[in-house]
């Protein structure tokens, strides 16, 4: 590197979010509706364990992830929550 010069590094994603290099540019985008994710610069969010959601968009934590309420699944009897 020369005297005088810099090299800047772009800004990764912060967490609940993504984009296709995982740095702000392209924009970074949260993670949708039963996705998270917990660390910066990411490439993809992480799906939820089956059954469950996030309240809405941009979770930042497997936390966020819940039982999906009134609604039923048939696993080996009908379960409903």
């Amino acid at each position: 590197m020369h005297e005088g010069s810099s090299c800047l590094l772009p800004a990764s994603c912060p967490v609940g979010t993504y984009s296709s290099s995982g740095y702000m540019n392209p924009a970074c985008i949260p993670c949708p509706r039963s996705f998270y994710q917990d660390k910066t610069g990411q490439k993809t969010c992480t799906p939820c364990s089956d059954q469950q959601s996030t309240a809405g968009n941009g979770s930042s934590t497997v936390e966020n992830c819940n039982a999906i309420e009134g609604q039923c699944f048939v696993i080996e009897e009908l379960i409903c929550k």
